[in-house]
């Protein structure tokens, strides 16, 4: 009996989180097509003395600047994979900030050796200011020295 009331008191919470709409303001302004540019990043990841299929993908994030990407306030995060080596934004034009990281699986001492400095499961990051320029699309290359 308890568990038919908790049921009962349960349904209607989850059809009204579903069923919220929500309306935009009438006065948002359209943002012209010539102030949106697109950004690529492509993952280049250099020879390690670590076979190829042990490094993997584990980020790319891009935030408005420097102290945001540090303190975890980013505004896209991309779905990354070892298979897809290009990822595109769709963006604003302004100065953005990216933040790209690869990893290494080995076992033992081969990541440290190899030249991940904290050994498995270690990040080495790829960092840089990018600009995106209106109705362009710009490509940036990772760099993991």
């Amino acid at each position: 009996m308890r568990r038919i009331k908790n049921i009962l008191l349960i349904l209607p919470l989850i059809f009204l989180s579903h069923c919220m709409i929500f309306e935009m303001d009438e006065q948002d302004e359209e943002i012209p097509h010539d102030s949106i540019g697109f950004l690529e990043i492509e993952f280049i990841i250099p020879e390690y003395q670590i076979p190829k299929d042990k490094i993997h993908i584990v980020d790319l994030s891009i935030a408005y600047n420097e102290d945001s990407a540090f303190n975890g306030l980013f505004i896209r995060k991309a779905n990354v994979s070892d298979s897809k080596r290009i990822y595109r934004f769709e963006l604003l034009e302004r100065e953005y900030f990216y933040l790209a990281s690869i990893t290494c699986a080995c076992l033992g001492d081969t990541c440290q050796d190899g030249g991940f400095p904290g050994g498995r499961y270690s990040l080495k990051y790829s960092v840089d200011n990018v600009v995106v320029e209106g109705g362009k699309t710009l490509r940036y290359y990772t760099s993991y020295d």
